[in-house]
């Protein structure tokens, strides 16, 4: 294995930007962000794994069981929550993962979440780089709300909303303002039917962090909502089909995983119509080479409508 640290230099090339916040790494010392690439035989033992995963696995996103799989998964973060007002209980449990890919390559953390941190990591950038200067923050599909109390941590004096499919979302939020005075506001919603009630606050930025990727194909009433609605920025961290190499082993057996749990599809092309129509401005996109050993996670979109 090849042994490897993740600083702020790792961070400031995927997003391409010469310099990013203290806030960023505030929790996690970067000495302790050790890992190592699999190479060899346990790679080798890496990728055959995933072969027999994707023959192997019969979930699929986006069908009626799967909104009571979120339902039960969130509840269970919610009574943990309940139970001990510890913050770090609203982590998903799916999070807590040593193994992960990054850089077209498998790694393993050093006796760590490696994923879990890394996740954190470029979270927290995306925040404090993008979405300092709007007053009112949306996030839609906020499953146990721990975006919005780390944006709540850096931003006390935003406006931070978190939509969710799930009536456990909305009792997590709840408890949270209750608590720890968090500026919150929870609802109900579905990607597939939105609330048309929902507006949107002047000087806003809406987001979506692995969320999206749960409708397959039928994300276009959300997109309609949110053209309609005309939030300054739109920011989307998904798993996107379109930035896949499919010559590189690793991003082809993600692609397939992709492909066969149903995750998004098309959306990234939809938006580039969308601007060459003249509808919307990307102002950014880049793949940000992480994601579990499954898939690749980490598909970056800033946008917003003209």
């Amino acid at each position: 294995m090849i042994e490897k640290y993740f600083t702020k230099h790792d961070i400031k090339k995927q997003f391409d930007v010469e310099s990013v916040s203290d806030i960023c790494f505030n929790d996690i010392e970067e000495e302790k962000l050790r890992y190592f690439i699999l190479e060899g035989g346990e790679k080798e033992t890496a990728i055959l794994q995933q072969f027999k995963r994707l023959k192997e696995d019969k979930k699929q996103v986006a069908t009626p069981e799967r909104t009571e799989v979120w339902e039960n998964g969130w509840s269970e973060n919610y009574e943990e929550f309940k139970a001990t007002l510890d913050l770090s209980s609203l982590t998903p449990k799916y999070f807590s993962v040593n193994e992960c890919r990054y850089n077209q390559e498998f790694v393993k953390g050093d006796g760590y979440a490696f994923n879990d941190m890394l996740q954190r990591i470029i979270r927290k950038h995306i925040f404090t780089k993008y979405m300092a200067e709007f007053s009112n923050i949306y996030e839609f599909g906020c499953g146990t709300a721990f975006n919005l109390v780390d944006l709540a941590k850096i931003y006390p004096d935003k406006s931070l909303y978190g939509f969710d499919l799930t009536y456990a979302s909305g009792k997590i939020i709840k408890l949270i303002k209750e608590h720890f005075g968090y500026n919150i506001e929870g609802g109900q919603f579905d990607f597939t039917k939105p609330d048309e009630s929902i507006k949107i606050e002047r000087n806003s930025c809406i987001y979506t962090f692995g969320a999206l990727e749960q409708t397959y194909d039928m994300w276009s009433p959300f997109l309609d909502f949110i053209i309609a609605r005309k939030p300054a920025l739109c920011i989307h961290l998904e798993p996107i089909e379109e930035f896949y190499d499919e010559d590189n082993i690793l991003d082809y057996l993600a692609l397939e995983f992709h492909k066969k749990r149903h995750y998004l599809k098309g959306f990234y092309t939809r938006l580039k119509e969308l601007e060459r129509d003249g509808v919307i401005e990307i102002i950014e996109q880049r793949r940000l080479f992480y994601g579990s050993c499954n898939d690749e996670t980490s598909g970056f979109i800033v946008w917003r409508v003209k």
